[in-house]
């Protein structure tokens, strides 16, 4: 069985495009500064490694001024949590500096919500705030369905997915001297794959994972979920 990974993950309830002129339009959230993406990535992260870093140097205090197995495994309980901390202020340094190098990015498709066996053309923008890439790099993406389940066993939440389909699409290289990163393609919608389904615990999703990696600024992914229905008869 296939599944993802928590960053593979594209999070929340599907998200209404919004009507341009070009047709229909999404913005990548996660690429964008907003103070819930700023709190999430980087003060929760900060205010965890402080508390736990706190609470390791007064347990390694205590080790030394009297040392007892009691206390030696406590610190190494609280030097994981510690360590998990630098993870994430790791991950939100890397998130300030993707959005600090790039515009969020956008996909535009000419209809929707998009239909079971429909094959439709999808244009992906994503422009770099200010100057130009300084080296080649590349684009590739994916197109897939997956099912996500959240369900309590006991106490926890556990979260599952499966992947029902999914295709690499062709990669793409960005030359040097890049501004606005673009990437166009033709995708089809299976016909015997099954409609969305967004319930709060029971979600079918069709979504498109787009990443852009060139010299300079970290690989990052965006995630674009789309509505299908059933064929029209």
């Amino acid at each position: 069985m296939s599944t993802l990974t928590t960053e593979e993950l594209s999070k929340g309830r599907l998200v209404a495009p919004k009507r341009v002129p070009e047709g229909f339009l999404w913005v990548d959230a996660k690429g964008a500064w907003s103070e819930d993406n700023f709190l999430r990535s980087f003060i929760g992260p900060l205010v965890w490694c402080s508390f736990s870093f706190l609470f390791f140097a007064a347990l390694l205090f205590s080790l030394l001024a009297a040392p007892n197995w009691g206390l030696f495994v406590m610190l190494l309980f609280i030097s994981m949590f510690a360590a998990a901390g630098v993870g994430m202020i790791v991950k939100g340094l890397r998130w300030l500096t993707i959005i600090s190098k790039f515009h969020p990015g956008e996909v535009l498709l000419a209809s929707y919500p998009l239909r079971m066996g429909e094959t439709f053309r999808l244009r992906f923008r994503r422009s770099l705030r200010r100057g130009y890439t300084q080296g080649s790099g590349e684009i590739n993406a994916k197109w897939l369905c997956y099912e996500w389940v959240q369900y309590r066993q006991g106490t926890d939440i556990e979260t599952k997915t499966h992947i029902l389909w999914e295709q690499d699409l062709p990669l793409m290289t960005i030359s040097t001297g890049t501004q606005v990163v673009t990437y166009e393609t033709k995708l089809t919608v299976l016909p015997e794959g099954p409609p969305s389904l967004d319930a709060q615990h029971n979600q079918v999703r069709w979504e498109i994972h787009i990443s852009v990696d060139v010299p300079g600024i970290p690989k990052d992914t965006a995630h674009f979920r789309f509505e299908v229905v059933p064929e029209a008869v």
